[in-house]
């Protein structure tokens, strides 16, 4: 199997200097527009989630609650993929993880999942996948033991069924 250079960094701990680590060509600008462009990606089963990413995370990280974070991997000078966690006294949440087509297959994603358990503090956080991505979370879910416990029509998207692990949509 393929070792690669993968790179995992909380978002709130990257500094110019941490991204130079990684590549010369990376600045907060770049990092910033390749993370939109991937989330807008997402938007077809999430609308608005650029707004929401916007007031609801960055805010909250900025604000230092530790209610939020973004992590990032890079697989050798790329960014390979991003996942957004929440953790507060009303969920303890895996709200996204988008790994970029090129980059699956790569353990990135067993990464990310060990990642959300340790800062999130919880073996089987709450986790919602749209019907249109749920098979190829299928066996992700399988390897952690997460389990649907409902499964909303309209949650999200009208007219989509939204798959809930582990708990309880608050």
């Amino acid at each position: 199997m393929e070792q690669a250079n993968v790179v995992i960094i909380e978002s709130s701990l990257i500094t110019p200097t941490s991204l130079r680590e990684i590549s010369l060509k990376w600045t907060k600008d770049l990092l910033d527009k390749e993370i939109y462009e991937d989330l807008m990606i997402l938007n077809n089963d999430y609308p608005d989630i650029l707004s929401w990413y916007e007031d609801k995370i960055i805010n909250k990280i900025l604000e230092n609650t530790n209610e939020r974070e973004v992590f990032l991997a890079f697989y050798g000078s790329d960014l390979a993929g991003i996942m957004i966690l929440k953790k507060d006294s009303l969920e303890k949440k895996i709200c996204t993880i988008r790994i970029r087509e090129q980059f699956r297959g790569k353990k990135i994603g067993t990464e990310f999942f060990n990642r959300a358990i340790s800062w999130l503090g919880e073996k089987y956080p709450l986790i919602t996948v749209s019907e249109t991505n749920k098979e190829s979370f299928d066996g992700i879910m399988k390897k952690f033991g997460f389990e649907i416990v409902d499964i909303k029509e309209d949650l999200y998207m009208k007219g989509k069924k939204e798959y809930i692990y582990n708990g309880r949509v608050k």
